[in-house]
């Protein structure tokens, strides 16, 4: 059992939030900007290390060109289902921050 009361509880998700300027809406836009930020590096910092697994797995001495793999690749309706399900949460947890009012 939580010792948190309901004001105490989510009071980062339902208050004012984190406070850069002046200016909620300024606020909003660098607590986005910052969650994007956050979130294209953890993209690009897994893309390196697999590109680096399938490099090993393949072989050291076979040239392949991954990127081009990459691109050429088509995808099944399930799993554009699944990306656009990813895509979703992903817009959502961007755009979070904007929900926040003062109060």
């Amino acid at each position: 059992m939580s010792n948190h009361t309901d004001r105490e509880f989510g009071a980062e998700v339902y208050g004012q939030g984190k406070t850069y300027f002046d200016d909620v809406a300024m606020d909003n836009l660098m607590e986005a900007f910052l969650e994007l930020t956050a979130m294209v590096w953890t993209y690009r910092d897994r893309n390196i290390i697999l590109e680096k697994v399938l490099q090993d797995i393949i072989g050291k001495d076979k040239d392949i060109n991954l990127q081009y793999l990459v691109e050429q690749y088509r995808p099944t309706a399930e799993e554009n289902a699944e990306r656009k399900k990813e895509r979703e949460q992903f817009v959502n947890s961007v755009f979070a921050s904007f929900s926040k009012r003062p109060k």
